[in-house]
């Protein structure tokens, strides 16, 4: 047989006649033991992994198969009317159902079992119950005459009850109702957008424009159908406008001079021994009383004007809502 192992041994000395019988028992167990041994043929893969003593002394962390439902959602998050807010629900649901089925099927042993058995022989024995009256005729003996001759009480009581009935008129039910006409009514659809609400507004402003034109050129004409030159005021004209934003420049710069003068001069000499760090100078503050204990929600600058902000107060508490404000700031201010 293959793989079984050969073993070489010496010579034995003639055995004396006493000894002959303990040595071939001996010989035939050895026998035995080879062919109950079962033979262990190891097949080493070509391409196995060639480990090195360490690699194969190093622990293998055990896998472990774990009876949860990977596609159960960990992030169920539900409304807690005692803490006031949302909150994650930690405990998640493994148990999946692939066949539920309702039975009928009871264990003989069961407590509904015998309730069960209890009121069916129950049920037998009123049934039995029954027929044996019906059978159960007492013996009389008959009389002589025919008319005497009792009649068998088809009630199974002592008493012979009779029913009366009587039934009334239902009423008529009636119903009634009216409809109106619904009232006429259209349908109308649309879409609004930036540059739609703009145009719109051009085209009215357009539209208020022309009867003022038309009312000034009909003012306009003379009697001889020469029209009047309208002379500019100069209260309204460009040059008046021109140096009323240059005085107000002006005023501004003097009013708030040394603000202007930190914001070109100011320098912190302590900033030449800081690496990558400097001193903010604030040189103005925006403030509200309206606007107190508010948090800042959105800042919009003035497309046309770049001195005029839009700043809206409000409160990110969504379980706190208040008023909010709109502040309107100008930095010529």
């Amino acid at each position: 047989k293959a793989g079984a192992k050969a073993k070489a041994a010496p010579a034995p000395a003639p055995p004396d006649a006493g000894e002959a019988p303990a040595s071939a028992e001996v010989e035939q167990e050895d026998a035995a033991d080879e062919f109950d041994m079962p033979v262990v043929i190891r097949v080493k893969p070509e391409d196995q992994l060639q480990l090195s003593p360490e690699e194969l002394e190093k622990e293998v962390p055990p896998r472990v198969l774990y009876a949860m439902n990977p596609q159960a959602p960990q992030n169920i998050t539900t409304y807690s009317f005692r803490e006031r807010g949302f909150k994650k629900d930690d405990q998640v649901d493994h148990c999946m159902f692939h066949l539920n089925m309702e039975g009928n099927i009871l264990l003989k042993g069961s407590p509904e079992a015998q309730e069960q058995l209890e009121v069916q022989e129950k049920k037998d024995a009123e049934a039995t119950g029954l027929g044996e009256d019906d059978n159960d005729d007492e013996v009389v003996e008959p009389p002589a005459d025919e008319t005497e001759m009792p009649v068998k009480n088809p009630l199974r009581n002592q008493f012979n009850f009779s029913d009366r009935a009587s039934q009334t008129k239902n009423g008529f039910l009636r119903e009634r109702g009216w409809a109106t006409e619904p009232p006429p009514t259209t349908g109308y659809q649309g879409s609004v957008t930036q540059w739609e609400i703009f145009d719109t507004y051009m085209k009215d402003i357009e539209a208020s424009k022309e009867p003022a034109e038309k009312g000034k050129q009909k003012t306009g004409l003379d009697d001889d159908g020469e029209t009047k030159q309208k002379k500019e005021t100069p209260m309204y004209s460009e040059s008046m406008r021109f140096s009323v934003k240059v005085m107000e420049r002006m005023v501004n710069q003097n009013a708030e001079n040394e603000v202007f003068s930190d914001f070109k001069y100011w320098e912190d000499a302590s900033d030449e021994f800081r690496e990558g760090e400097g001193t903010l100078l604030p040189l103005w503050r925006f403030s509200s009383e309206k606007a107190k204990r508010k948090q800042v929600t959105c800042i919009k600058w003035n497309p046309r004007y770049s001195d005029l902000c839009a700043v809206g107060f409000g409160s990110y508490d969504f379980l706190r809502r208040g008023t909010g404000v709109i502040c309107c700031y100008s930095l010529k201010n």
